[in-house]
């Protein structure tokens, strides 16, 4: 990638797209994915499908024809009661037949079979995605898993005059956080604000209360990140060459988010709230 076209916020989208699917990810279509379910109903069903025929089989003996629907409609639920992380870590039951959303690398060493099971696992980008019912609204960037969104990303160019503080405005303004992408737990578990330099994330969003948390690696024991690689390097590319890389990814979702209970102070008044911590999530 050349100096003279490193500038704009397209080639910044692109050079991410560009590296993790060359690194393992897929290119999500962005039509594939439904505003009403809020998640890819098609990479869901590919997932059950081909790495657990015979759960799907036996599901087939139930439901017959409307087994794809009568999945999907039981995913819908348990989303909604359960919330994403419990239920890409656990799975969901459907007529007593066990399903997994997500495979994840045990604590003892792999087997082959297992090994293989969480080579089934599919990690998708996809640019410019529709989330809303009520708007043509979109965001940047969204990251799943096997269909299931994780993580939505926001993508600022400085050299456009916009920073991660214009996209953490854009996710306080314009990003409500009743459309069910970003409905805390139940889809979206993290949200990403990214520019050439630095990186910063949060698990809940607020409207004007959201509170953005840096995702940086630090750079002389101060804020920030350390200097490019070279001129044709972001110095915040540690996030998507680095955080990920699959193996890196589907073990921040596995082992370091967690819901917790947060305190916090606000004009002398003691606030709780439930939040999605993101224990160890740092990339220093």
């Amino acid at each position: 990638m050349g100096s003279n076209n490193i500038h704009t916020e397209s080639t910044f989208e692109l050079a991410i797209i560009d590296h993790l699917t060359t690194y393992g990810w897929r290119l999500g279509n962005a039509s594939d994915f439904s505003r009403d379910l809020s998640f890819d109903k098609k990479a869901v069903l590919l997932f059950i499908q081909t790495s657990q025929p015979k759960e799907w089989t036996r599901l087939q003996s139930y439901y017959k024809d409307d087994t794809e629907n009568k999945f999907i409609q039981r995913l819908f639920k348990e989303l909604d009661l359960r919330g994403m992380l419990d239920v890409i870590r656990h799975g969901i039951t459907d007529s007593g037949v066990k399903f997994r959303l997500a495979y994840f690398k045990p604590d003892s060493k792999l087997n082959p079979e297992t090994l293989e099971l969480y080579r089934q696992n599919k990690l998708y980008v996809a640019r410019q995605i529709y989330f809303s019912t009520k708007n043509n609204k979109s965001i940047d960037l969204l990251l799943s898993l096997n269909g299931l969104p994780v993580a939505t990303i926001e993508l600022k160019n400085h050299f456009t005059g916009q920073t991660v503080n214009e996209a953490m405005e854009q996710y306080r303004t314009s990003r409500d956080p009743r459309e069910l992408l970003f409905q805390f737990k139940k889809r979206a578990l993290v949200h990403f604000t990214l520019d050439p330099d630095e990186v910063y994330f949060t698990t809940k969003l607020e409207s004007s209360g959201t509170r953005f948390s840096p995702f940086n690696k630090g750079f002389k024991n101060g804020a920030g990140n350390p200097p490019a690689k070279d001129y044709s390097t972001y110095r915040s590319a540690y996030f998507w060459e680095e955080m990920l890389s699959a193996d890196s990814w589907l073990e921040i979702i596995n082992r370091y988010m967690h819901l917790q209970k947060e305190e916090f102070t606000i004009d002398g008044k003691r606030i709780y709230q439930r939040i999605i911590a993101v224990s160890t999530l740092s990339p220093a």
